[in-house]
């Protein structure tokens, strides 16, 4: 709730539960009463340690199964008649900056979001995450996070999207195997032989999907050529069934100078990279593989950077014990509950909620009569 009314910080956030008044205690579930028979908050220091002891894990998981039972559960869509957009989940890790374990070694979580129109209402939702040892990456740990997941929130049916680093065979297998789900992958250069061939591919006669984007400046094209996966392609990599090669053009134009004299800059960058999918043709088309490749990038726009950015997690000077994992748990909430209302704009929310009560009581879906 603190977090809703744009306290970010650990001292305010305790500052504004030691100053909240008795109505917003009471629908907060507080029970410690004083002397005077009112509602008594927790002080600042009960709430520090309290964050401080509080399982990481545990919290983290109880706040993920919350948010994914948010999400309507739609049974798993098999295509005939043509291609359907499906749901999706996406995968991504973060560092938490200045966060350090206990033995000095960088906070690292990989997180699983709920993305796409059928899967949440406004915005990315995390719905699973997993701390990454200090020894280890993130490619032996995403098979036990979904995994964990699939326990509560099945995966069959769902479309899974990662980044390079999880264009591996296991991957793949975990997927459409064990899971009954599907992937979109990106390939780089870590899978050398795989996105060589793919350049080698003739791309003349690919089945094609074309994006534009405008707007603070910039704009943005994106070719989308879309294929069959040959045989060759096949042999390199586990149940993919058609291939991808995305052109990206983007145009950014300012206006540069010393004060006296400006001048209209027009840079344009291009960047080419291929994609492999175990979604047959019948079940997507081009026009749907760019969907989802969009859609990916919602667990790093509408969660990390709203954690970075909007609640200010890379400005929080929160090092030690459980309190940076939790407080990140804490405003993946946040920012879950808002999306979940059918809210988009994180920020605006935020200043609306500080003055709307009714609002701050339908994001949180606390019931003021208990």
């Amino acid at each position: 709730m603190a977090m809703l009314h744009g306290k970010t910080r650990l001292a305010a956030i305790t500052a504004w539960i030691a100053h909240a008044g008795q109505e917003t205690l009471a629908l907060a579930g507080c029970r410690h009463r004083g002397r005077d028979g009112l509602l008594a908050a927790p002080s600042p220091r009960t709430v520090t340690r309290l964050l401080g002891l509080a399982g990481a894990k545990a919290l983290a998981g109880a706040v993920n199964a919350y948010l994914a039972a948010g999400i309507a559960a739609e049974p798993p869509a098999y295509p005939v008649s043509g291609p359907v957009l499906q749901p999706q989940v996406a995968c991504d890790g973060k560092a938490a900056r200045g966060a350090l374990r206990g033995d000095g070694t960088p906070l690292f979580i990989l997180s699983a979001a709920a993305v796409g129109p059928l899967n949440a209402a406004a915005g990315a939702v995390v719905i699973a995450d997993r701390e990454i040892p200090s020894k280890t990456n993130e490619i032996p740990e995403i098979a036990p996070m979904l995994r964990e997941l699939n326990g509560r929130f099945p995966l069959a049916g769902q479309v899974l999207t990662a980044d390079a680093l999880h264009t591996q065979d296991g991957f793949a297998e975990l997927a459409c195997g064990e899971l009954g789900a599907h992937y979109v992958l990106t390939v780089k250069k870590n899978r050398k032989n795989l996105c060589t061939a793919l350049e080698a591919l003739c791309w003349a006669g690919a089945r094609t999907h074309k994006t534009q984007d405008k707007g603070h400046g910039r704009a943005e094209t994106r070719s989308h050529l879309v294929m069959d996966a040959p045989e060759e392609i096949k042999a390199l990599f586990p149940r993919v069934e058609q291939v991808a090669k995305v052109h990206r053009a983007r145009t950014v134009r300012y206006w540069k100078g010393d004060g006296s004299t400006w001048k209209l800059v027009t840079k344009t960058a291009r960047e080419t990279v291929y994609l492999v999918t175990s979604l047959t043709a019948r079940e997507a088309g081009p026009g749907h593989i760019a969907a989802y490749i969009r859609s990916h990038w919602g667990i790093e726009n509408q969660v990390h950077w709203v954690r970075d950015t909007t609640l200010r997690e890379d400005d929080s000077k929160v090092r030690t014990r459980n309190r940076p994992r939790n407080l990140a748990t804490l405003r993946n909430l946040t920012s879950g509950l808002i999306h979940q209302a059918g809210l988009k704009d994180i920020a605006a929310t935020i200043r609306e909620t500080e003055y709307d009560k009714d609002l701050l009581i339908a994001i949180t879906r606390l019931d003021p009569a208990l």
